[in-house]
């Protein structure tokens, strides 16, 4: 009841729309696995083997499986289970035909799901690993868009080396970055219809998800459990995502650490709502005239 609950909130948050023209024709979506520390006791999480390295208890965790809708900037679709789950598989029970997502590299290490994305209408973005193999089957011009936006190749490849892996009609875009060096990244679009910036672009964009598991667990105090049991668990992640979702529909935008603060003022009774609403709509004043600023 409360995934609903999630689910119908989060479809009424409004996004502030595609920044480019180009991307307006998908939805897109980052998708990503967070884990929370668990309980040694909690031992319906048990999370792989082993021991905890600080604690040396049993390693336990929660994992959060979330879509984040990348031209919204807000959570889309989400599951909790017990940290050993398979992200991949919690992955097909969310896609939605006609969606692209975006992932890093578990994502992209699986062959077979990208096929079954393929014949399920959807539209990927995922990072390879550095040992993947890959053939290419023809070399694909670059335009200056796409030099600027650090991509220095494309082709249309064929990815791994065992028969029943190889996978063909994928195309690779080579984007060269100041950390990690050069990406590979595989999508399933043609050129004519996602030109090689926009895959570096959309990979770029997927770091928003990275950023809202940060500020889930930082500014709504996700670390500590009031219940222990799968179910208490569940309940109290799909609250935490429900609040995320909630402020953003009052604020209109995932409200910061000092808005947070505010708002626990509030709660406290050392502030009104007038004084809190005052204060928020004097951030997006400001916020706005940074944005202004930076157009012109």
């Amino acid at each position: 009841m409360v995934g609903e609950t999630f689910t119908e909130l989060s479809a009424q948050v409004p996004g502030p729309g595609p920044v480019d023209a180009h991307d307006a024709w998908q939805q897109w979506f980052a998708q990503d696995g967070s884990l929370l520390p668990a309980l040694p006791r909690m031992h319906w999480a048990l999370f792989g083997g082993g021991k905890a390295k600080k604690s040396g208890a049993p390693n336990n965790a929660v994992k959060l499986h979330l879509s984040f809708n990348l031209l919204e900037d807000k959570p889309a679709a989400a599951r909790i289970t017990e940290g050993k789950t398979c992200e991949r598989k919690m992955w097909k029970t969310q896609w939605q035909p006609g969606a692209a997502y975006v992932g890093d590299r578990y994502y992209g290490e699986d062959y077979q799901c990208l096929r079954e994305l393929d014949a399920q209408g959807c539209a990927y973005i995922v990072r390879l690993l550095d040992t993947a193999v890959v053939t290419v089957l023809e070399e694909l011009p670059l335009t200056e868009a796409d030099r600027a936006a650090g991509v220095t190749r494309q082709a249309r490849v064929q990815l791994g080396r065992r028969a029943c892996d190889r996978t063909e009609g994928v195309r690779v875009v080579w984007v060269q970055t100041a950390t990690a060096g050069v990406l590979r990244l595989a999508t399933n679009l043609p050129v004519a219809q996602a030109a090689a910036e926009l895959i570096s672009v959309m990979y770029r964009r997927r770091w928003q998800i990275e950023g809202f598991f940060k500020w889930l667990k930082c500014l709504l105090g996700c670390r500590h459990w009031y219940a222990e049991s799968q179910r208490g668990v569940t309940i109290q992640l799909y609250l935490a995502l429900i609040a995320a979702v909630l402020l953003q529909l009052a604020t209109g935008q995932r409200p910061t650490k000092r808005q947070m603060e505010l708002i626990q003022f509030y709660q406290l009774g050392w502030a009104t709502l007038e004084e809190v609403m005052q204060q928020m709509q004097a951030h997006h004043e400001r916020a706005a005239a940074r944005r202004a600023a930076k157009k012109s």
